[in-house]
């Protein structure tokens, strides 16, 4: 077997190209890690903001639903007393229903009279047949003229 020798100065410069890339990539390497190491502290920085930003949220989610519970009991409550004091105000003494009685009495004919004319509903209302839409209007025709005459009557 022949022994081929490449000429020392061959041998040399391909040894500088070598070294040089190889110093080429350790320095991008280096430079990659360098961009690494800053991104992962700009994640950790992220994170933390987006947790403090989520704390903050959520405190004022809670104070926000506190408030709102608070003011729904409250308009609850006068809800409540305006209601007492209007049905005291429309049911009187005698125990009749005065207004309360005679408005609703008068709607239940509006719509018993509503219902009765099928040429008007038709089928447009949930399908119902005729039979049905005209058995409707008149039972809510008869409660309305039933609700009226106690609304209206006066106890001797």
């Amino acid at each position: 077997m022949k022994k081929y020798k490449t000429p020392p100065n061959k041998v040399s410069k391909e040894a500088d190209k070598l070294y040089r890339r190889c110093d080429s990539i350790l320095k991008d390497t280096k430079d990659m890690a360098d961009q690494l190491y800053s991104m992962q502290k700009s994640i950790k920085s992220g994170k933390k903001n987006l947790q403090n930003d989520i704390d903050r949220l959520n405190s004022t989610y809670q104070k926000s639903n506190d408030k709102f519970e608070k003011l729904q009991n409250e308009a609850s409550h006068i809800i409540g007393k305006i209601k007492k004091r209007h049905l005291d105000r429309s049911i009187g003494r005698d125990g009749d229903l005065g207004l309360v009685g005679k408005t609703f009495a008068f709607f239940l004919i509006l719509l018993g009279i509503f219902f009765l004319q099928v040429n008007i509903t038709g089928n447009a209302i949930a399908n119902l047949s005729p039979k049905i839409s005209l058995g409707a209007g008149g039972i809510l025709f008869i409660a309305g003229i039933v609700i009226g005459f106690f609304s209206i009557k006066k106890k001797n």
